[in-house]
């Protein structure tokens, strides 16, 4: 019969193709993921734990989480109390020097910024607050400080005798024992005299100037 050759050929090719389907393959197929086992997350410590961690553990675990929160705490308390005060001790000492172009005193202390000076409402409280102020510095022997205050009293009442005779003894105790203020006292003295001139107070005064001045 024509042809049979072919069909029958073909029919064997068929069937053995489908053998070759149904055999197993030569290699394995690679492990996904899902299909690990158990052993391939072993580690070193003995695997993922499977029991659950007791209330004990948890307790531990916690507790020494909060201790070692506090030491941090504590620590930076430390730091905190010991590196604050030392800033402000370090500025305090880096700043104290600058006057911000104000007229200061030549040493600190409440009489410094004049707070009692201040407060007064009329110039002549004023007044003799500067006079007294200067009077304690001068027997502090704060010459320059009390120089200062006289001026001040000076400003506020310009003919007025005892802020000028004050300056003018002040200024007599600083040439003596500092060398400087000579030539500034005597002025002061010489024009004392004009309107003074039989004053023994300011010609006792006017000698030191002749005195050490010289």
């Amino acid at each position: 019969m024509p042809g049979a050759g072919s069909m029958d050929h073909m029919v064997k090719t068929i069937i053995n193709n489908a053998k070759l389907l149904r055999k197993k393959s030569l290699f394995k197929k690679e492990r996904s993921f899902l299909q690990s086992k158990r052993e391939d997350f072993t580690i070193a410590a003995g695997g993922i734990p499977t029991e659950a961690i007791s209330e004990e553990k948890l307790t531990a675990i916690r507790t020494k989480m909060i201790a070692a929160r506090k030491k941090r705490n504590l620590q930076l308390g430390i730091f905190l109390a010991i590196s604050v005060p030392l800033i402000i001790i370090l500025g305090f000492y880096f700043f104290k020097g600058y006057s911000l172009g104000f007229d200061t005193l030549e040493n600190t202390g409440p009489n410094q910024i004049n707070i009692a000076a201040k407060k007064a409402e009329t110039s002549n409280e004023k007044y003799l607050y500067y006079l007294e102020d200067g009077d304690q510095w001068l027997q502090k022997k704060s010459y320059y400080n009390a120089i200062f205050q006289y001026k001040k009293a000076a400003e506020l009442f310009p003919t007025e005798f005892a802020a000028h005779y004050r300056m003018a003894v002040a200024y007599s105790y600083q040439c003596q024992y500092e060398f400087q203020g000579c030539e500034k006292g005597m002025k002061i003295v010489e024009r004392l005299e004009e309107d003074y001139p039989n004053s023994e107070e300011i010609q006792k005064v006017k000698a030191v100037f002749e005195h050490w001045g010289g």
